[in-house]
């Protein structure tokens, strides 16, 4: 009797340090791959942790407030702009923070601005309220360009408009709809009438 139980123990034994090995082999080739491996440099330890998923969890801030539209880029980075302001900042998910874009918008967009990605990777910027004083529309017009980080200004839209809609087509051009027009800070009328924009 005594034998059978003694072969138990040094099976269970067994299978306790079998169990363990794998835990050590990880630890080695983890700690070689830091040390050893050049492109695992910069290896961050909490990409082996488990992913939530479905839940909530704090952002980094951003430098100003932004009361306007955010983009998700071609390289997984997000433009965020508008409000009282004309910078305008770019979240980076890699670093997980929030930085200037190289220039600033060449106008305040306070908000009821358009943000539209085009199929070359720029954005289109339209309208919005000019200061978040008089709320008058604005016509103006801007492309920001990823590549350089520079927000250059176009031909103006046709008619001033805030809270409209700006879609990409297949062809890559962009319908422009609805809105309103605001001058001297009073809301005069929803806009009916659209435009395209030819890239």
């Amino acid at each position: 009797m005594s034998e059978k139980v003694n072969k138990k123990d040094k099976i269970t034994e067994g299978r306790k340090k079998n169990n363990f090995k794998p835990v050590i082999l990880f630890s080695i080739l983890l700690v070689f791959s830091l040390f050893f491996i050049p492109s695992a440099k910069g290896f961050d330890i909490k990409e082996l942790l488990p992913v939530k998923h479905n839940v909530f969890v704090k952002g980094p801030n951003m430098h100003v407030y932004h009361n306007g539209p955010a983009v998700l880029m071609n390289d997984g980075n997000v433009l965020v702009l508008g409000g009282n302001t004309k910078q305008a900042e770019i979240y980076d998910y890699k670093k997980n923070k929030f930085i200037f874009t190289k220039g600033e918008m060449n106008y305040i967009r306070q908000f009821g601005a358009t943000a539209t990605k085009l199929n070359n990777g720029k954005v289109l910027i339209t309208g919005g309220d000019a200061d978040g004083k008089s709320f008058d529309a604005i016509p103006n017009e801007e492309i920001y360009d990823p590549s350089t980080g520079i927000f250059s200004k176009i031909s103006n839209m046709c008619i001033p408009r805030t809270d409209h809609t700006a879609i990409l087509m297949d062809n890559g051009n962009i319908l422009i709809i609805g809105g309103y027009n605001t001058t001297n800070g009073k809301q005069d009328y929803p806009i009916v009438k659209s435009e395209i924009y030819y890239k």
